[in-house]
């Protein structure tokens, strides 16, 4: 009996060890039509490019290969509309080259081209190249052209007006009253052979005057181990007063678990209160679900009784 516990307390443990161990994909490089901003007869390249769609723009790395040019030559890299060099690389002896490009902190919302800056023929002379073209969106985070997120990445669901009495407790703020500031997670578990959380996250802004910020929003295992990947959320000038709540729908967690919901506030540079505001808030949550609890002591129960017979069997 002690031993059949010993392994349902092992197997449970290890569920949520690996809650989170999401499969990574590798960027897939796309081949993009290269552009001769500058010199004429220039050498005519090739490139492959991939941007790593659903990741902040912030340090976030651009994949790159470049055929065609000439041997042996350096290779600059920029970003549209910024004026500095951001990367640099050399061909090899085919003029070939692969790179990561780290983007740099702080890049406005909008369209931006990677160029390659470089020199051929015995007189070096300088060419230009648009090499790919990437799309960082109102939160900082790249995404396709048209603004729209591959599956896995997930803009929050603001409700408005406050929907806090979709749950059966209010929020609870921990911030003082004057400032901006989140409430703890009110939450919401699905029964299922694997439990479904739902979350709501409500933000009171109770300064002076409207507020106007973003959120990222996520969940991480006891161990640190993000779940997923995080929610995004933007308000735009939540009045004086008011509260807003958002919806986060998390699935696919383990039988058992301590998970951590981590918020964080990204104020814009001009942002101003007279109360100083917290702008991150890590709160715990257990998830203990009933259908597999049921199930575990069901099983735990049947081998008692399997024990039971065998040590009677035994005894007459």
């Amino acid at each position: 009996m002690r031993r059949s516990i010993s392994v349902m307390a092992a197997l449970i443990f290890s569920l949520g060890l690996g809650a989170g161990s999401v499969a990574a994909h590798a960027d897939e490089t796309v081949p993009v039509t290269v552009n001769v901003l500058s010199t004429e007869g220039a050498p005519q390249i090739k490139a492959q490019f991939a941007s790593p769609i659903g990741k902040k723009s912030d340090a976030a790395k651009l994949s790159l290969v470049l055929t065609g040019l000439e041997p042996n030559r350096v290779v600059f890299f920029k970003v549209t509309p910024l004026n500095d060099a951001i990367a640099r690389a050399n061909t090899d002896s085919n003029g070939s080259l692969a790179i990561k490009v780290e983007l740099p902190y702080g890049l406005e919302p909008g369209m931006h081209e990677l160029t390659a800056n470089t020199f051929f023929s015995t007189d070096d002379i300088p060419a230009a190249y648009t090499v790919g073209q990437f799309y960082v969106n109102d939160f900082g985070v790249l995404t396709n052209q048209d603004g729209t997120y591959p599956k896995g990445t997930r803009p929050v669901k603001v409700l408005l007006p406050n929907s806090a009495e979709n749950f059966d407790t209010a929020p609870k703020f921990l911030a003082p009253s004057g400032s901006l500031r989140i409430s703890e997670p009110q939450l919401r578990i699905s029964q299922g052979l694997l439990p479904s959380l739902t979350a709501a996250l409500t933000l009171n802004n109770g300064m002076t005057s409207p507020a106007t910020f973003e959120a990222k929003i996520t969940l991480t295992t006891l161990f640190g181990i993000q779940i997923g990947r995080p929610y995004y959320a933007k308000f735009d000038s939540l009045g004086q007063g008011e509260s807003s709540t958002v919806l986060l729908n998390f699935g696919s967690l383990p039988a058992l678990g301590f998970f951590t919901v981590h918020t964080q506030l990204i104020l814009p540079d001009n942002f101003v209160s007279q109360t100083p505001v917290q702008t991150t808030q890590s709160s715990q949550i257990f998830v203990w679900p009933l259908v597999p609890l049921a199930a575990m002591v069901v099983a735990l129960a049947a081998a008692g009784i399997v024990v039971l017979r065998r040590q009677a069997k035994v005894a007459n």
